[in-house]
């Protein structure tokens, strides 16, 4: 709020400072223009007014561009998780909802997975903060490499983030999950003497007919606790969004819930 603040106040001292110039301007042009003053007075007058118009051109011109620039910064960095880089808690509330709405209008399915590095309280406690935030990083290139480019990745709080998957039904989703798992647990983290290896529990969903974001959240959510319940370091798929797509190595190992 205070950057927004900030902003506002930077760019309406910008425009006022061009208003004035313009006015100084146009007024020294038009007492040259029409020889209210006399002599080289006039001939002065014109010149400078018409050199602070030009300017003023150049001026407003390069100011849009900046303030353009500091608007698309500012809206950045309001959906975006600074540690991290992928999108915050504010940006996954925006898009989980909007695709609820594409699913309603065009009927585009959608896969929610929460994903949750197991333990991870005794790594940032024994390691310290700093090899937690490696971590943490070390994963989001992870998850990213390993989902398509189209896929949206989301930190929503601490160790948790999410992943929303568009155009992806359930089995190809709890593929993507467990190839997610998989990429996770062949990091290697550096710490000040040896390696450290992460794990993650990941509970999926995909979006039902007729559902609320709420609902559709609750659902991946509950998956998610019965992995982390059920051992950690695994994946668990909402049973009533599966759909019947072959058989997959991958997918075998994916545990459903019970209906």
């Amino acid at each position: 709020m205070m950057i927004a603040v900030n902003l506002s106040q930077t760019l309406f001292g910008q425009k006022l400072f061009l208003w004035l110039t313009v006015a100084v301007s146009v007024l020294l042009f038009f007492i040259g223009q029409f020889d209210l003053v006399d002599g080289w007075r006039s001939i002065l007058c014109l010149n400078i007014g018409g050199i602070g118009l030009i300017s003023c051109l150049g001026i407003s011109e390069i100011c849009r561009r900046h303030d353009h620039k500091e608007i698309e910064q500012l809206r950045s960095s309001s959906t975006t998780d600074v540690l991290t880089g992928v999108g915050n808690k504010k940006f996954f509330d925006q898009e989980i909802s909007r695709r609820v709405t594409q699913l309603r209008r065009y009927n585009n399915p959608c896969s929610l997975l929460l994903i949750d590095v197991d333990d991870f309280k005794k790594i940032n406690s024994a390691r310290g903060r700093d090899v937690g935030d490696q971590a943490l990083k070390a994963l989001v290139r992870a998850i990213t490499a390993t989902l398509r480019d189209i896929d949206l990745v989301f930190r929503t709080d601490g160790q948790k983030f999410a992943a929303l998957l568009p155009e992806t039904q359930a089995n190809n989703a709890a593929i993507a999950a467990e190839r997610v798992r998989v990429a996770v647990s062949e990091l290697r983290i550096p710490a000040i003497d040896r390696h450290i290896q992460i794990s993650v529990s990941i509970g999926g969903a995909e979006l039902l007919s007729g559902e609320n974001a709420k609902n559709w959240f609750k659902r991946a959510e509950n998956t998610l606790f019965e992995a982390k319940q059920s051992g950690k370091d695994r994946v668990v798929f909402d049973h009533q969004s599966t759909s019947s797509i072959a058989d997959d190595e991958l997918l075998s190992k994916v545990e459903f819930t019970q209906p």
